[in-house]
């Protein structure tokens, strides 16, 4: 059943949704595919890293490939990155090699 919410989006809850007090409308709510898209690409530049030739955000759980600021490539999963990991292993165990 498609609605229009008050803020004029279009949405098709399901009962689920709505029985756990998830709201209406997931653009509303936050829980929208392209908001979660935006948020990951700007995780990625605070990383100073880029997306790889030819990839592309799928879901949360969905491995990205990355191009971090020191050239590795990497294909870390968005709810990492979302977790406060950083996107590149190479790096990170350089670092850890550095503070020992």
């Amino acid at each position: 059943m498609q609605l229009i919410c008050r803020a004029g989006h279009r949405c098709a809850p399901r009962p689920i949704d709505l029985k756990e007090g998830q709201g209406l409308c997931p653009v509303c709510a936050r829980r929208s595919p392209r908001s979660a898209e935006a948020k990951f690409l700007a995780r990625v530049a605070a990383f100073d890293a880029q997306l790889a030739p030819g990839a592309r955000y799928v879901n949360a759980h969905t491995p990205v490939q990355l191009i971090c600021q020191q050239g590795h490539q990497c294909a870390p999963r968005p709810v990492s990155l979302k977790q406060g990991q950083r996107p590149c292993l190479a790096c990170n165990r350089s670092d850890s090699r550095k503070a020992v």
